[in-house]
């Protein structure tokens, strides 16, 4: 029959239980910090997109203060950087194309804005949007001269 100490003794984990729990428990982190990292890019990449977007409706709401014959001065492509700080912060980053051509006989103008960036991955990001001008529209009405 054991005695108490023996018992306690016997009760213990083997050299190999404590090296299989540390590899499991070491597993566990290394999945979780790397969940935590991709969570981390996932973070920096929607905050690039979400200033790209921010850079996009900021030259169309620039253009959306023109007149019908004021928009006409932009024909072409054209590389823009708008007046302010968050442009002047992130333009390094940041390349921002502007793009109008005459359609329908020059009654209307369709208005392209391409923003371009390289991420923290390394890829190249580009987003973009399209949108039409008409002569005689909303906003040409509103500041056209009579």
């Amino acid at each position: 029959m054991m005695n108490k100490s023996e018992k306690t003794a016997a009760a213990g984990f083997t050299l190999v239980e404590v090296m299989i729990s540390m590899v499991l428990l070491a597993i566990v982190l290394s999945g979780a910090f790397s969940t935590y990292i991709l969570g981390i890019r996932m973070m920096s990449d929607f905050r690039e997109e979400v200033r790209a977007t921010q850079i996009i409706q900021s030259e169309i709401e620039r253009l959306r203060t023109q007149n019908f014959t004021q928009l006409g001065t932009y024909l072409g492509e054209n590389e823009f950087t708008s007046k302010g700080e968050f442009i002047n912060e992130f333009s390094d980053a940041y390349t921002a194309r502007r793009t109008v051509s005459s359609i329908s006989g020059g009654s209307q103008y369709l208005v392209s804005i391409r923003v371009q960036w390289t991420s923290q991955s390394g890829r190249q990001q580009t987003r973009w949007f399209n949108t039409v001008f008409t002569k005689d529209g909303l906003n040409d009405y509103y500041y056209r001269d009579v």
